[in-house]
């Protein structure tokens, strides 16, 4: 029975609904880049990008609803520029920030390692794995790489 819903609702609001399904995928990988690929996740800004599945939605039941007839296609399509434009803008700007932001926070250390991706671990070589419990006056320093600057990687324990 929940099969005949699904398809009831994909026949009555077929722009829509597609859209609704694609904005959640979309969600899905832009918040999993923003928290998991960057070094400082950016968790809160990441929901930023569950609003065009929300609106989706929203207009997906409207259109069922018979709330919007022939308006359902249009504001889908102004819906989808929208969105498009600023989830783009959202991303880049997200982008540029973790790019351009030093870390000097010690918490960050073993994720910086892991994320920075040098090719035979060869930051292992030069920096411990973890730092010691018994470290004192631990100082720690990241610049990720903008443009053609390079990565900048600093501690003193």
């Amino acid at each position: 029975m929940p099969e005949n819903k699904i398809i009831s609702v994909f026949k009555k609001a077929p722009l829509p609904a597609s859209l609704t399904v694609l904005s959640f995928a979309l969600f899905l990988a832009a918040y999993w880049i923003v928290t998991q690929m960057f070094i400082q996740p950016y968790y809160w800004a990441g929901l930023l990008f569950s609003l065009p599945f929300f609106c989706f939605a929203e207009l997906t039941l409207l259109t069922v609803r018979r709330e919007l007839k022939a308006m359902s296609v249009l504001l889908s399509v102004l819906l989808l520029i929208a969105f498009g434009i600023s989830m783009g803008g959202t991303l880049l700007f997200i982008s540029i920030d973790a790019a351009t932001n030093e870390i000097t926070d010690i918490a960050a250390y073993e994720r910086v390692l892991k994320r920075s991706h040098y090719r035979n671990q060869l930051l292992e070589r030069c920096f411990p794995s973890k730092i010691p419990e018994n470290a004192a006056n631990v100082k720690f320093l990241h610049r990720p790489a903008m443009g053609q600057g390079g990565k900048r990687y600093g501690a003193a324990i």
